[in-house]
């Protein structure tokens, strides 16, 4: 049996705005020969966002008959309450904060001492969680090889609470508090808290520095991201939901298949998460099919979750009220 417990979990430049949002870090490529563009938020806001991209899933409601996990092959099995509050797929915003484990360091790695080809990193102060190098790596490098662009550079990682403090606190100084409350979450509500987010922007070996907008070479990202379990944590049509403004920079790991429906449905986390609610062990599941694997998913209230006796599957805290499984289905013939 393999049982996985996921997460143990004013005017300014768009790039600067992503850098001033992101680091007060020293850059390890040189700075002071870079041009900046200026733009106000407003750009961003009125631009058009790349089109929704085509997802290679299917997604059904299962019931009866067609449900692979029921109480003859599942067992109930007791998690901690703190438990809810870790996985790929904890929601993080300004009305759900994130919960620091106390070990949380020692799931960070420096992105710049683990990286692949194709891509570039800030300094050597950008860490992720260790979950999402795998994905971050293969995105890029098949990014690059696809596109031969190279100038993509990672330039936020994990934020401790005290950093974000920090950069809200600028940006209310630069911008002013309704402005800066828009694009910068509160300390305990960015999801960069968590180490499965990630901001790009764009460095280019002449020096020059412009903003990542989503569009060009870098659209493929946009495009694709899905396939790594990366979604697009801010679309523009949703900031009355996520309480943030459009940022095609910004992208979050919460693994496949979920990204592949999170994309193909067209919502945001916020939706998707209470849209799992309805998925009860007792009721409908939720099914992916998306690759070569197909999975049945469905949420538990409370800490008494049922899980597959043998198989492949994941559990993830909500970070609200309950459990998310994700289970492989089995089709062999």
């Amino acid at each position: 049996m393999k049982r996985s417990f996921l997460a143990f979990q004013s005017k300014n430049s768009s790039f600067i705005r992503a850098l001033s949002v992101i680091s007060a870090g020293t850059l390890l490529f040189s700075l002071s020969s870079c041009s900046f563009v200026t733009h106000t938020p407003s750009d961003f806001s009125s631009s058009s966002p790349v089109s929704p991209p085509p997802v290679e899933a299917t997604l059904k409601i299962i019931s009866g008959a067609d449900l692979q996990y029921t109480n003859e092959n599942c067992e109930l099995v007791q998690y901690p309450e703190s438990a809810v509050h870790e996985g790929n797929l904890i929601l993080v915003n300004n009305s759900i904060p994130f919960v620091f484990p106390e070990d949380q360091q020692d799931s960070l790695q420096t992105v710049l001492e683990e990286k692949g080809s194709g891509y570039k990193v800030k300094d050597n102060t950008v860490q992720v969680d260790g979950r999402i190098m795998d994905s971050l790596n293969n995105m890029l490098a098949d990014f690059n090889q696809a596109t031969g662009y190279g100038d993509v550079t990672v330039v936020s990682g994990f934020r401790t609470e005290e950093y974000q403090q920090m950069l809200l606190d600028r940006e209310i100084q630069q911008s002013g508090e309704e402005t800066a409350r828009k694009w910068v979450a509160k300390p305990g509500g960015s999801e960069h808290h968590t180490g499965l987010a990630i901001d790009f922007s764009i460095y280019h070996d002449n020096g020059l520095s412009s903003e990542y907008d989503g569009t060009g070479e870098p659209a493929w990202i946009n495009q694709n991201s899905w396939k790594y379990g990366f979604i697009l944590r801010y679309p523009d049509d949703k900031r009355d939901i996520t309480g943030i403004y459009y940022e095609p920079w910004h992208f979050r790991w919460v693994g496949l298949p979920h990204a592949a429906a999170v994309t193909k449905e067209g919502i945001c986390l916020e939706e998707y998460i209470d849209y799992l609610r309805q998925f009860t062990f007792d009721g409908s599941h939720y099914q992916i099919q998306c690759g070569e694997k197909t999975y049945e998913v469905w949420f538990e209230y409370g800490t008494q979750v049922h899980v597959p006796k043998e198989g492949s599957y994941t559990v993830s805290g909500n970070n609200v009220d309950g459990f998310i499984v994700t289970a492989e289905q089995n089709t062999a013939e």
